[in-house]
């Protein structure tokens, strides 16, 4: 549990969104977003929409705690987890909903982009959806650091020890304060650990029904000294291929199969990459002296690095150097297999 604190965030749509959400068990996905066109109503209109704002405020709360698992209960076209996977401190999210049409045409929305593949978080991700009711338990839906129930009415009981806050979302036009904010939102923050005054529930209860699940792709944990030889490495052959495409080398010289130059430490620490992991030249050089693969000058200011030519990188041109995919079939040797429905061209709030 996140610091002995579970935070159950519920957000209540109230008159003034000309819907009571309680009165709806199950709608169809038009029916959905018919609902959040705020001009369907006649009323006034949001800026952003009213939907989104109640999005943003559960986001602002899973910033605030830095929350590792958050649960949305009555998660729908899971368009709250959509936008809570680009927060890189979560690292598991679930969604839970009755609707089980609702959760099939909307799971490839857990699932990793090709773009995932290409630039992996920092940090693990393990998505799924569950189909079931609010009112059922299962124990997999236990111990999350945060659960958001958008626009689904609930309550929680003092016995079980929770402070309660509200706060409003979704200021109305001017000259309407009088009348509050369209929606409320009530954060329950659990006072300390959970009382066992009950018996504990079975540990074989799972009444929901899974959906889809999905792991993302994530970096590799190296320590940040191998990180620095990483980015040396590699703006080191950047900047070593820029000055062979700028020098005015004689044929004799290009056609040999590599030469010897130096490329200046103080000109990496340039890179904002590198700034961040070092504090400076001093702290830069005593990383790379101690990796034998590498070789600086004798005055330690300059890294020394190979420089092959046009001819000889033609003829060689690997994927050691560049780490370069190969189309698709390197991506299915990892065991990735995508299609067109992979891609995800929809809005992330539509």
């Amino acid at each position: 549990m996140f610091e002995s604190k579970q935070e159950e965030v519920q957000s209540r749509a109230t008159p003034c969104d000309k819907m009571n959400t309680s009165e709806r068990t199950v709608e169809t996905t038009s029916e959905r977003i018919q609902l959040e066109n705020e001009g369907v109503f006649g009323g006034p209109k949001f800026n952003p929409p009213l939907y989104r704002q109640r999005y943003e405020a559960v986001i602002n709360i899973a910033r605030k705690y830095q929350t590792k698992k958050v649960l949305d209960m009555g998660c729908s076209e899971c368009k709250l987890l959509r936008h809570l996977k680009n927060e890189s401190y979560i690292e598991e999210l679930c969604g839970v909903d009755i609707d089980e049409s609702i959760l099939l045409a909307n799971q490839h929305a857990v699932k990793p982009l090709i773009s995932d593949y290409l630039h992996p978080r920092d940090n693990p991700l393990v998505m799924r959806i569950l189909q079931g009711s609010v009112t059922d338990f299962d124990m997999r839906v236990q111990s999350f650091d945060l659960v958001a129930c958008v626009e689904l009415c609930n309550s929680l009981a003092k016995k079980y020890n929770y402070a309660v806050t509200y706060s409003g979302i979704g200021s109305g036009p001017e000259g309407t304060e009088r009348l509050g904010y369209c929606s409320q939102m009530a954060v329950f923050t659990r006072n300390g650990p959970e009382k066992n005054d009950e018996e504990s529930p079975d540990s074989d209860c799972h009444p929901y029904r899974l959906i889809t699940e999905a792991v993302h792709p994530c970096k590799k944990k190296i320590s940040v000294n191998e990180e620095v030889l990483i980015e040396v490495q590699y703006y080191a052959r950047y900047l070593s291929k820029n000055d062979e495409e700028d020098s005015h080398e004689s044929e004799e010289e290009e056609t040999s199969s590599c030469c010897l130059e130096t490329v200046s430490l103080e000109i990496l620490m340039q890179f904002p990459r590198l700034k961040s992991l070092c504090k400076g030249v001093s702290e830069l050089r005593e990383i790379l002296e101690k990796f034998e693969e590498i070789q600086l000058s004798e005055d330690g200011s300059s890294l020394v690095v190979e420089r092959h030519s046009v001819e000889s990188e033609s003829d060689n041109n690997s994927s050691e150097d560049y780490d370069k995919i190969d189309d698709s079939e390197d991506l299915k040797q990892s065991g990735f297999e995508y299609s067109v429905n992979d891609i995800d061209t929809e809005e992330i709030w539509e």
